[in-house]
């Protein structure tokens, strides 16, 4: 199946138009669309053949009008002098099938890559030391008493850190001079300040922490000339 010309020679509309052959039993639905108003012919051949009584006058009219598709623009529209006249323009389009225009996106997705931090005990048994992690200070943690899990409950129980791991230590362990404990970081993205310690504990970065976004900064201005404030983050 297709389209023949006009008559006239005018393609543009012609072109227009499209046929959708789903074959079934000998049958063809054919699907079209009109652009322009007024009368027009159809005519289904089959080669040179006119199809018995496939021949139509086709009358198309413009549809009710749709104020979404419609527009107004002008000066009108925004300010006007009393006494003068002033205009706009209403551009008029009647109810037809809604355009839809898809976006896609493609990427890679990076994986969360979460920081290990490693402390290194170098304070002498009995010795009392302390951990502090942006600005946040642990309770103290004594060389050959304390655990890796008192540890792990000192730093969880500071406002800057959420949930920590050890991936190389067992809760139950005691620390002593010369022990390494693996901190790793579960809910806190990105690459990570390094904690310290009150004592001569050592701090390094086993794994530096990566996230597939920026950083996110807050900014705050203060104009008092006097008094306090109380910053709050999250429900700290």
């Amino acid at each position: 199946l297709g389209i023949l010309p006009r008559s006239d020679d005018y393609y543009s509309i012609a072109h227009l138009l499209s046929t959708n052959k789903e074959s079934s039993s000998g049958i063809y639905p054919i699907h079209y669309t009109l652009w322009e108003t007024g009368m027009h012919e159809l005519t289904v051949n089959s080669g040179m053949s006119i199809v018995s009584g496939s021949s139509y006058s086709v009358e198309v009219t413009n549809s009710s009008p749709q104020a979404s598709s419609s527009s107004a623009t002008g000066n009108g529209l925004k300010s006007g002098i009393a006494g003068e006249q002033t205009s706009f323009k209403i551009q008029l389009r009647d109810q037809r099938e809604a355009e839809v225009q898809a976006i896609m996106a493609k990427g890679t997705l990076i994986e969360f890559i979460n920081e290990i931090q490693r402390l290194t005990l170098s304070s002498n048994i009995g010795d009392r030391f302390h951990l502090e992690f942006r600005g946040q200070n642990t309770v103290e943690f004594e060389v050959g008493t304390s655990t890796c899990g008192d540890i792990v409950d000192g730093l969880e129980a500071l406002p800057s850190i959420g949930r920590i791991h050890l991936p190389s230590n067992s809760l139950s362990q005691v620390i002593n001079s010369g022990d390494d404990v693996d901190i790793e970081f579960v809910t806190e993205r990105g690459s990570l300040d390094l904690i310290t310690s009150s004592g001569h504990e050592t701090v390094t970065k086993l794994q530096e922490g990566e996230a597939p976004y920026r950083p996110e900064r807050q900014a705050f201005n203060c104009d008092a000339d006097g008094g306090f404030a109380t910053l709050t983050f999250g429900d700290k």
